[in-house]
């Protein structure tokens, strides 16, 4: 959807606070520039001019990967989304009063999950795999993250989540700079993603990882997440380095959580595959087993009840390993003064 609200904050991502925005036909151009953007169905395409757009899979495959990923449908907050949902939630402290953005929204399920918890939920993605709910119910923008198309201090607070993996360090530097420019002065931000820094579990998450591996050869189930993880780039290697570049763009580090997989990895890699039948064999990701999946979950009876279990027990790596160092990490920030 497409708010009043929304267009007070919206910018032309080339010129920035300059950029005023003024209604044209069936969308919008810049009084400074000139560049025309488009009005679509459910959300505004300010993605920069061909040149400087960002090169992701994501946009440069798009059509395949709407082809594979199943985006269209948000299902409950469960299983490993859930424990981000949850850690989400239990850092950023939604007020329900306040202009939040999502940077790097995917299909939106973050943004719907959180929607009733802000004045303004915003979703930006260069992409536009956005579900049919986050189209109806949630402020939708195709943009840039390294040029994001709102006025300095439009938002309270931020998130992003799995967005930084798919990004070079200068990406990485020109986005939380982006990001500091629109959160007003002691807004705060909250960053989910990983480094390349191993964890001294790490052998432990290996060895479930293995035995996913066979037993998913033994079913005949394809690679869980291999089209969503295609374009990683990992670019930052160690936590001290993220924490350089955070403090760098002006932010203050004022919690981190690390993600240890122990538990996590043996739900994921062998106990779903043990008791769940194979997703799609060709398909990839998407299937009619993924599709069931979220019907019986959304019923909201045994097996989303087990599900719910499912995702409490995940949720135990970050409470029983969440100080000791490894690669994925959950961070909060606060945006310093200028």
């Amino acid at each position: 959807m497409v708010s009043p609200e929304l267009f007070e904050i919206v910018r032309c991502p080339l010129c920035r606070d300059e950029g005023l925005l003024q209604p044209e036909g069936e969308g919008l151009r810049c009084l400074r520039c000139g560049n025309a953007y488009a009005r679509r169905p459910g959300y505004l395409d300010l993605l920069p001019p061909a040149g400087i757009a960002p090169t992701s899979r994501y946009v440069t495959e798009q059509e395949e990967m709407a082809a594979v990923l199943d985006y269209r449908r948000v299902g409950p907050p469960l299983l490993a989304a859930g424990v981000r949902q949850r850690m989400l939630r239990r850092l950023l402290r939604l007020q329900g009063n306040e202009r939040v953005l999502d940077c790097g929204c995917g299909n939106g399920k973050f943004a719907l999950w959180n929607r009733a918890s802000a004045r303004l939920m915003v979703g930006l993605d260069p992409a536009t795999l956005f579900a049919d709910a986050a189209l109806e119910q949630v402020d939708l923008v195709r943009g840039d993250a390294r040029r994001l198309p709102f006025a300095s201090g439009s938002f309270d607070r931020a998130f992003s989540i799995d967005v930084l993996e798919h990004l070079t360090r200068p990406d990485i530097q020109a986005m939380l700079a982006e990001l500091w420019r629109v959160l007003r002065p002691g807004g705060r931000l909250l960053i989910y993603s990983n480094t390349r820094e191993p964890s001294s579990l790490q052998p432990i998450v290996s060895l479930w990882r293995r035995l996913g591996r066979l037993l998913r050869r033994w079913k005949k189930m394809p690679e869980p997440d291999a089209w969503r993880k295609a374009d990683h780039v990992k670019a930052i290697a160690t936590f001290a380095e993220l924490r350089a570049l955070v403090e760098e763009a002006g932010f203050r580090l004022l919690q981190v959580r690390f993600w240890n997989s122990v538990i996590t990895s043996f739900v994921e890699h062998v106990l779903l595959p043990a008791f769940l039948p194979s997703p799609s064999a060709s398909g990839g990701p998407a299937g009619p087993a993924r599709e069931r999946w979220r019907e019986r979950a959304g019923r909201r009876g045994a097996f989303y009840r087990a599900a719910q279990a499912l995702t409490w027990l995940m949720g135990l790596d970050l409470a029983l390993f969440g100080r000791l160092r490894a690669g994925s990490y959950f961070l909060l920030l606060e945006r310093g003064a200028d």
